[in-house]
């Protein structure tokens, strides 16, 4: 059963979590940092500390190199950002949280969002930019990132609907694990992704790039920055061109530019003005592909299948504009007030596939919709420190207003326009049907999100106790294509937040946490009977017990964690419904070992059980779909010292057999994918240049990648060559 095996496997990795702690000082004591924490001040350890801790030890400078990975913190002691909260470093984060830096980015030869987290064992990709025009997406601990609030520019929410951002704009990728209401308000327990943009430099800075990747994707990228009035006023702009045929008969072309602005008006006062804009077209493009109850094994196919029908294209506007001004009171209070504006319109006259045996036979549909979203957020916070005798206050409160106007396609239907098999290696077409596109948006629905927050994280000695919570109104109004009202949800939850932490050294510390999270309700999809019956909020409710640790030559982290959500999920009658509560518990460790300063070790693993707790008596206790129990990661690089700029790496990734549908009568084998590439990096008039090159599915395995009833393709061998240069 489900729930005996996760408890067996949480009792173990309770132990090992135990063990590690009670080892750990006398572990930074072979290291000889210093131990010695009197206050909180000490306990709460930032970046900056543990590299001062770290400076006392006899051989400082081995330590440091062990700490500094690409020219920035390891994954352990490198800020991140915990929405209101602000930044803090990983280690003092009582969450599990993964960043990813743009120069990792750059050596793993990364073209999207599922590329940044592969090497996390907790995320699954679920789709692909490439192969599908829903863009790339994935699970985090089996739960799907929410896409209208669940992903962030520097932590202010943007519509990110079947689309994917270039990430050649954003300095750091963040992701933020698990349910997450009071840190960022409405959003899925998967988590919250933060794309952290770039911003402006002290000194100037040029540099640029150009890319090519199989078939024949052509990439250009300009970054500079620096400046202006005397250091008065600072810029940074980045420009990104992508165009060219994918593996999969399809085509891509993204253009993007974002400029971001600081103003130092006085000592104390920053005014900051950002924008970004993206206008993307894809052809020949499949929307998605769904299973009927029919299919209970369904073989793989090459990657380079064209399943999107010729004829197809899609279109994707987005603007998104900001402005912030910071008010520095001293050194221990600020005040942050941000306003954003967001656009994103979709254009889609495509296809859907309808597969409806194992034989791989399909229905082909056209599916032509529009779809736009308007989004204006307001966000006020004060942070400060003080101390009210031997307790330490980090204290932050503020409100938000956040609202969003969604605009749906009276004209979106489905009909089936042919048959095919995915077997065939003939693509589907729509036989100029795209010509007769004619789409008709009204307003579906206007969503309200207003709130108040406040916390105190109080420190004593080496204790840290966080206490939040977040009080918000939220409403939301459904209107059909005449018009007419015909559903209104007004809510005001609270959603708090707890977490207990305890340094055992100045770079280990455990935590348990306890954290609440609401979500918008789901919506019925455009294959499901109901389309588009839309429900009230969802509430998650997440538990969280963990371990973070970083020596000398080595990283650990590891937690185990429970996750209870609402239930929404397809019935075996094909209607989406939101009924019953899910739970997600299971565990994840990551751990990084430099046995020598050339080479680097990583590797991590996650177990997980999803299962259906109350709900239909048909799928009480079954696995819900798109979530493997078991996957790990492991990754090496070297750079060997005697070819000086020399950078090898490889990373195989595991996904372990899944279920398909919520009957649990679709099951999808285990696959495992290997990715390799090298770098060479060298001086030309003290201009650095680098070269790289990468090869992505090594094997060229074909595999599937899946949800509730719907899969994609998953992506061949495929080859990266890149140079990047800097004036």
């Amino acid at each position: 059963m489900p729930i005996a095996k996760s408890k067996t496997l949480l009792l173990a990795t309770s132990a090992q979590v135990l063990l590690l702690a009670l080892a750990a000082p006398s572990l930074a004591q072979a290291a000889e940092a210093p131990l010695a924490v009197t206050s909180l001040e000490a306990a709460t350890v930032s970046a900056d500390d543990v590299v001062e801790a770290v400076d006392t030890a006899e051989d400082a400078d081995s330590t440091v190199d062990a700490l500094i990975v690409n020219g920035s913190r390891s994954a352990v002691t490198r800020q991140v950002t915990t929405g209101v909260l602000g930044e803090r470093s990983a280690l003092e984060t009582p969450f599990s949280v993964t960043a990813v830096t743009a120069g990792e980015i750059k050596n793993l030869q990364v073209k999207d969002i599922n590329g940044v987290f592969r090497n996390d064992a907790s995320v699954t990709q679920w789709q692909s930019g490439q192969a599908q025009a829903s863009g790339a997406q994935f699970r985090v601990r089996g739960l799907a990132i929410d896409q209208l609030n669940g992903y962030k520019i520097d932590g202010l929410a943007v519509p990110y609907w079947s689309i994917d951002f270039p990430i050649e704009h954003f300095e750091q990728i963040q992701l933020l694990k698990g349910a997450t209401g009071f840190m960022y308000g409405f959003g899925g327990p998967g988590g919250i992704v933060n794309f952290v943009a770039k911003r402006p430099t002290a000194e100037f800075v040029l540099s640029g790039g150009i890319g090519v990747s199989s078939d024949n994707i052509v990439t250009t990228s300009v970054d500079v920055g620096g400046p202006l009035a005397g250091g008065r006023v600072g810029y940074r702009a980045n420009v990104f061109y992508e165009e060219g045929d994918t593996y999969n008969g399809g085509f891509n072309r993204n253009k993007s530019a974002s400029l971001a602005l600081d103003f130092h008006l006085n000592d104390k006062l920053t005014l900051t003005l950002d924008g970004f804009a993206m206008d993307t077209l894809q052809r020949n493009q499949v929307n998605t592909i769904v299973t009927t109850a029919a299919v209970t094994r369904l073989d793989p196919i090459d990657g380079r299948t064209q399943l999107g029908a010729t004829g197809a294209w899609k279109t994707n506007e987005m603007t998104v504009l900001t402005t912030t001004l910071n008010y520095q009171f001293n050194e221990d209070w600020k005040a942050t007030a941000s306003y954003r504006f967001s656009h994103l319109d979709e254009n889609y006259p495509g296809n859907l596939l309808y597969i409806f045996n194992n034989a791989g036979d399909y229905s082909l549909a056209k599916f032509f919709v529009r779809r736009i979203f308007d989004y204006e957020q307001f966000q006020l916070s004060v942070n400060g420190k003080f101390e009210t005798g031997p307790f330490s206050h980090e204290v932050v409160f503020g409100a938000s207003r956040f609202t969003y106007d969604h605009y749906e396609d009276a004209n979106a239907l489905a009909p089936v326009i042919g048959l095919g098999n995915i077997y065939s290696g003939v693509p589907p077409t729509l036989n100029g049907l795209a010509s007769t596109y004619d789409p008709k948006a009204y307003r579906f629905n206007t969503v309200g999100q207003d709130s108040v927050f406040a916390a105190d994280t109080i420190g004593w000695n080496r204790w840290s106790l966080l206490l939040g919570a977040r009080w918000t109104h939220y409403t939301k109004d459904v209107w059909n294509a005449a018009g007419a009202l015909t559903a209104r949800y007004d809510e005001k939850p609270i959603t708090p937040t707890i977490a207990l932490s305890y340094a055992l050294n100045p770079t280990t510390r455990v935590y348990a946490s306890y954290v609440e999270g609401l979500q918008s309700g789901g919506q019925a999809g455009v294959t499901n009977i109901n389309f588009p019956e839309t429900f009230g909020p969802i509430k998650s409710e997440q538990q969280e017990l963990g371990i973070k640790s970083e020596l000398e030559a080595w990283t650990f982290t590891a937690a185990l964690f429970r996750i209870e959500q609402d239930a929404g999920y397809v019935d075996p009658g094909n209607r989406y419904v939101q009924d019953g509560r899910i739970r997600y518990e299971g565990a994840e460790i990551s751990a990084t070992w430099r046995p020598v300063n050339d080479l680097s070790l990583a590797a991590s693993y996650r177990h997980l059980d999803a299962f259906y707790l109350k709900t239909t008596p048909s799928i009480i206790g079954k696995t819900v779909p798109g979530t493997p129990a078991e996957q790990a990661t492991l990754s090496v690089s070297y750079n060997p010292s005697f070819v000086p700029g020399l950078s090898l790496y490889a990373t195989a990734k595991y996904i372990g057999d899944g279920y398909g549908n919520t009957l649990n009568t679709q099951k999808y084998p285990s696959y495992t994918l290997v990715d390799v590439g090298v770098g060479y990096g060298f001086d030309v008039d003290d201009h650095p240049i680098t070269v790289r090159a990468g090869i992505k599915n090594l094997g060229d395995h074909e595999y599937w990648t899946y949800g509730a009833t719907t899969l994609a393709q998953g992506d061949p061998r495929t080859f990266s060559l890149s140079l990047d240069f800097t004036f």
